[in-house]
């Protein structure tokens, strides 16, 4: 994308693009397992007869797959997708953005504290835009057939709509604290090492931008941009010249 814009800061909605992409495509790899993991958890709240008893992850797969057929591992997909492509955006792009607003207030784009107040902030977006889906996510993966062989939910749009005419419309953010707590430790790593390890390999292989003098602050954003700072001022690079 830095090539695309011909070294010109990549604008929001291209990162947001970005995360919508990865989201869906590592979501459709990781649903199988996290059908299992939602079972596996929800098996112990369960009365002994409507357990499901799996043994390993793969006696779960096994299992679902020979019992509801290969389509029932990606059983939840859409809410899923929906899912992972909001966190992507919450965490990535939104991380850029919040970057830079931190930047003009701290005016030290290499500071901790920037870094871990702009990761905060994206973990916030992350988890707000993130947890409607992930709770009709799991309410997917984890139901079973009545008496009648009838499902409480026929899809995500039926079990969005019955969340919130049941439960009310900010009952898609029940726990919110508690998943907050779960996503930001999350993206204030993950952000952070991936800051960490490109500047690394950026400087291990020379791809880095000639310094702008003694003043001047290098920022390796979680989309490869790479800003010069010096003074306060910003100046864009290509890096992959």
């Amino acid at each position: 994308m830095v090539q695309l814009n011909k070294g010109a800061e990549i604008p929001f909605w291209q990162k947001a693009c970005s995360g919508l992409l990865s989201g869906a495509i590592a979501v459709c790899i990781g649903t199988p397992f996290d059908v299992a993991l939602v079972r596996m958890q929800a098996d112990g709240s369960k009365p002994l007869e409507m357990r499901r008893n799996y043994t390993s992850v793969v006696d779960a797969l096994q299992r679902i797959a020979a019992k509801e057929g290969l389509a029932g591992l990606w059983t939840g997909l859409a809410p899923n997708i929906l899912r992972g492509m909001s966190m992507n955006v919450g965490m990535l792009a939104c991380y850029d953005e919040a970057k830079e607003m931190v930047i003009k207030i701290t005016k030290q784009p290499d500071a901790l504290s920037t870094k871990l107040a702009s990761s905060a902030i994206a973990g916030f977006c992350c988890a707000f835009l993130s947890l409607p889906f992930d709770m009709m996510k799991s309410r997917l993966q984890n139901m079973s057939p009545n008496a009648n062989g009838q499902f409480p939910y026929k899809g995500v749009g039926d079990c969005g709509l019955k969340i919130i005419r049941n439960e009310g419309f900010f009952a898609l953010w029940t726990g919110f604290g508690a998943y907050y707590g779960r996503c930001a430790p999350h993206a204030m790593i993950i952000l952070l090492s991936a800051e960490a390890i490109t500047s690394a390999y950026r400087n291990a292989f020379g791809l880095g931008p000639s310094t702008g003098g003694a003043g001047a602050a290098v920022r390796f954003t979680s989309t490869g941009t790479v800003n010069d700072y010096s003074d306060g001022d910003e100046e864009e690079y290509d890096v992959d010249e």
